[in-house]
């Protein structure tokens, strides 16, 4: 049941973690052709590089999505994000080529475990309360998608950097990662 979801830790280890990764990945590939230039990478190879992410994230996510049946999906969830988180952070490292590479793995690698944050509230409440679940959570993931994006072009705006805004979006999401890693099926 609906309430009963509402009460469990389970759900809102999920919630933090789906509203972190949504937000996070909204904010990268909104800002990815400045940040790429402001990396070094001209826009013709950024415009590449952005369409790599869609191109590798085909066969990421029905990979994934098809490891659900086998391993832990809190696991390969907080793989996801710990990469994602490690990317972003070794992106404020890097220019050029490099930087560009890491942004696509980031990309790749949190984009790629979407599928498995359907599965796992499936898994976790059921298919009763699934579609009011999943309507609560991407209100939650909308309002990050909004608010995450538009934080990242102010901080961009006000210090001519995205420095800033990746030392925070890069910390997030390994909190997002831990969110999913300690998530465990409510009893």
């Amino acid at each position: 049941l609906l309430s009963q979801a509402l009460r469990t830790r389970a759900f809102w280890l999920l919630l933090t973690g789906l509203v972190i990764r949504v937000s996070v990945a909204d904010a990268i590939l909104i800002h990815s052709i400045p940040l790429l230039v402001w990396k070094g990478v001209s826009e013709q190879s950024a415009a590449f590089f952005v369409s790599m992410v869609f191109l590798i994230m085909i066969p990421v996510r029905l990979t994934l999505g098809l490891s659900g049946a086998f391993l832990p999906t809190n696991a390969v969830l907080f793989v996801g994000m710990a990469i994602g988180g490690l990317s972003v952070g070794a992106l404020m490292l890097t220019d050029g080529t490099t930087a560009a590479i890491l942004f696509v793995l980031a990309l790749v690698a949190i984009e790629g475990v979407a599928t498995l944050n359907w599965i796992e509230v499936g898994d976790y409440f059921g298919r009763r309360s699934f579609a009011t679940l999943a309507g609560i959570l991407t209100v939650f993931h909308s309002i990050g998608a909004l608010l995450v994006p538009v934080a990242t072009g102010y901080i961009f705006d006000q210090t001519d950097s995205y420095s800033l805004a990746l030392k925070i979006l890069a910390p997030a999401l390994i909190v997002g990662a831990v969110a999913f890693g300690v998530s465990r099926e409510p009893r």
